[in-house]
């Protein structure tokens, strides 16, 4: 499993969880 976390544009933080690469690709 992928997890990236990133702020968006109000600076808040955002989790993301991706089963796979390819997931993350669409």
């Amino acid at each position: 499993m992928i997890e990236i976390t990133y702020l968006d544009a109000s600076k808040q933080e955002r989790t993301m969880t991706f089963e796979s690469y390819q997931d993350f690709e669409r």
